[in-house]
């Protein structure tokens, strides 16, 4: 294992100091790749920094980690573990009101993605519940990628069979791209 971590980070070209600086270096790595959908070699990355993670019984850590993981298997379409990892990390964020709302984004958007739609916006409106008792306007960016996900939803809601009312849809489409707008405009 370690063999095969020393060889990947010469090749990355990282110059790391401490083993947690090598974990945030391996979770930025696999965040850059994971943003530019540049799957490849992205979970060799997760193990390791996973690896590192552990030894050090570092839980911000080991949370970044499993963060990564659910976007990586996001964007396999490996739905389930991807709701996994989300879970895991969730469970690690417990009183970190940042933490908690970027994972409920990060497993709602998985929820929609596998056609879970109703769950996924479930999900997101217990992170809109999160922001609204914090009562903090630094999470207005965060409260404006909600309602726009949320609109991102029922929209795909109204071009599928299971939707019904198509009208009521398109009218909570518009309500939550107004809401969107609302706190983009403030944050700006």
């Amino acid at each position: 294992s370690d063999e095969f971590s020393d060889t990947v980070l010469s090749k990355s070209g990282f110059q790391l100091l401490s083993a947690r600086n090598k974990v945030i270096a391996l979770n930025d790595e696999a965040n850059k790749r994971l943003d530019r959908l540049n799957i490849e070699g992205v979970i060799d990355y997760l193990r390791y920094a996973e690896e590192i993670s552990r030894r050090l019984n570092n839980s911000d850590l080991i949370y970044k980690t499993y963060l990564n993981y659910g976007y990586y298997f996001k964007l396999k379409k490996e739905y389930e573990p991807s709701a996994n990892y989300y879970y895991k990390a969730l469970q690690i964020a417990n009183n970190n009101t940042k933490q908690k709302i970027e994972v409920l984004i990060g497993l709602g958007e998985t929820y929609r993605a596998s056609n879970a739609y109703y769950v996924g916006i479930k999900i997101l409106n217990q992170a809109l519940n999160i922001i609204a008792k914090a009562d903090d306007d630094s999470y207005k960016s965060d409260k404006a990628r909600i309602y726009n996900r949320i609109a991102s939803i029922y929209y795909e809601l109204i071009y599928t069979p299971y939707e019904g009312n198509k009208e009521e849809t398109s009218r909570k489409v518009i309500r939550y791209i107004d809401s969107s707008l609302q706190n983009t405009s403030e944050t700006d």
